[in-house]
């Protein structure tokens, strides 16, 4: 399947194949040995952000709209700072120097003292990379500046709790279809990049809520049922995926167990991977 494009799938498919116990004890974002990162840096996936990068950080982002009107390109040239900020913790992480955890730093510190979240999912989602640049980074950050932003982004999930709490319905679609696949996501991510535990109980109950809700038994989701577009099975699955293996990482206990939440993932990812196999061989 990873052949086909689909590794992420492959990797979520196989991981909750596992046992809990598999998961390592202690809480980690990145269970890659460092060996292997390094490995991978020294083929150089892609271009290091210059060492004097400055950041472009916004109060809000807009990420929808028509393309180069009103602000589109100043938000999403000021969202490129959210891959070189992730670029650089990862590059920094595999041993490319003080320079690159400088970079991240500089530009996380921008964007957490200046963004405003606004809570609208698909605006947000991107976001997730400021998240693990902070989890790969908080252990370096002076104490200060590891509670300022850990605050911040504490208040950020709890805010988007307290949003489903207060207006979701259960038979509106953007409280059950890819809008909540990314917020519970964001605060999967946030759960976990500030080891907490209460964060993390929310995310596991609404995680299991939005399966319910998201997919029938056969794996089918919501949002393909709707539009009849793969590319919206892909925006229901991926951030629950990326839910679950952040989850799966944090603790022993993951967000997906053997019961019908983690059944009917897996079969809604199996039947993608083989859909998107399928289409890539045929002529």
């Amino acid at each position: 399947m990873a052949h086909c494009g689909t590794g992420w799938i492959a990797t979520f498919l196989l991981i909750t194949a596992l046992p809990a116990g598999s998961a390592t004890a202690a809480p980690t974002w990145c269970t890659v040995p460092i060996e292997q990162e390094r490995a991978v840096l020294a083929s150089k996936p892609f271009e290091l952000p210059p060492i004097d990068a400055i950041p472009h950080a916004l109060a809000n982002v807009h990420t929808g709209g028509i393309v180069h009107r009103g602000n589109w390109d100043e938000v999403h040239a000021a969202a490129h700072d959210w891959t070189l900020m992730l670029r650089a913790a990862l590059a920094w992480r595999a041993g490319a120097g003080a320079g690159q955890y400088e970079v991240a730093r500089r530009l996380l510190i921008a964007w957490s003292d200046t963004y405003r979240p606004t809570l609208d999912p698909i605006d947000e989602t991107g976001l997730d990379r400021l998240i693990e640049t902070f989890a790969i980074l908080k252990s370096r950050l002076p104490a200060a500046e590891r509670t300022r932003i850990a605050a911040w982004l504490d208040d950020w999930g709890s805010a988007y709790v307290d949003s489903i709490k207060r207006f979701a319905q259960p038979d509106h679609s953007i409280w059950i279809n890819n809008w909540q696949s990314r917020r519970i996501k964001l605060i999967t991510m946030i759960a976990a990049a500030t080891s907490d535990e209460r964060l993390f109980d929310e995310a596991r109950r609404l995680f299991r809520l939005q399966i319910a809700a998201n997919m029938h038994l056969d794996g089918e989701t919501l949002d393909f049922a709707v539009r009849d577009a793969l590319h919206y099975v892909v925006y229901d699955l991926e951030p629950l995926l990326r839910a679950a293996l952040t989850a799966r990482g944090f603790q022993r206990r993951g967000l997906v167990s053997l019961g019908n939440a983690g059944a009917c993932l897996a079969r809604a990812s199996g039947g993608l991977a083989d859909t998107l196999c399928l289409r890539r061989t045929q002529p």
